[in-house]
C-alpha cells in the first residue's frame, strides 16, 4: 500500500511503526510534514519581509482548499492508497478535512491521536484493530 501522511510523526514509535508498515507491505510516501518549516523564501538583504512572505506560504497556515488540493494533488502524482492523519495530542492536526471528506473521494483514512513521544502504545497498531 501506497499512504499519505498528514501531520507530525510519532517520533517515539518510528522503528514500530517502520515494522508494522513492512508487515503491511505498505510505504509512506508523502507527507506535508517533511517541508512543513522549509523557509526557502527567505532573504537575508530582507529579512522581515522575507518572513512574512514564507509564514504566508506555510501550508499549516494556508486555505483549506489549498491544503485539500495539495494533498489531492500529492495522491495523485503518488497514486496514494490512502491517508493516516496523525491528530498529536500536543500539536493538533491543523487540516480542516475530515473523514467524511476523503470517504466521499473513494480515499481511505485512518485517523489516530497520540502524543507524539507516546511510547505506552502503539497507536496504529491499536487503530488498525478496530
Amino acid at each position: 500500500f501506497r499512504i499519505y501522511w498528514d501531520g507530525m510523526p510519532v517520533w517515539g514509535r518510528l522503528s514500530v511503526h517502520a515494522k508494522l508498515f513492512s508487515e503491511l507491505r505498505t510505504n509512506v510516501l508523502a507527507s506535508t510534514y517533511c517541508n512543513s518549516w522549509v523557509f526557502s523564501a527567505f532573504d537575508e538583504a530582507d529579512p522581515f519581509n522575507s518572513m512574512a512572505r514564507a509564514y504566508t506560504e506555510l501550508f499549516i497556515v494556508r486555505s483549506d482548499e489549498t491544503k485539500e488540493k495539495h494533498i489531492t494533488d500529492k495522491m495523485e502524482f503518488f497514486k496514494i492508497d490512502g491517508i493516516i492523519y496523525h491528530d498529536a495530542k500536543t500539536c493538533p492536526r491543523k487540516s480542516s478535512e475530515s473523514d467524511a471528506n476523503w470517504h466521499r473521494r473513494n480515499r481511505r483514512v485512518v485517523f489516530i491521536s497520540c502524543n507524539k513521544g507516546d511510547d505506552k502504545e502503539n497507536c496504529l497498531r491499536k487503530r488498525k484493530a478496530d
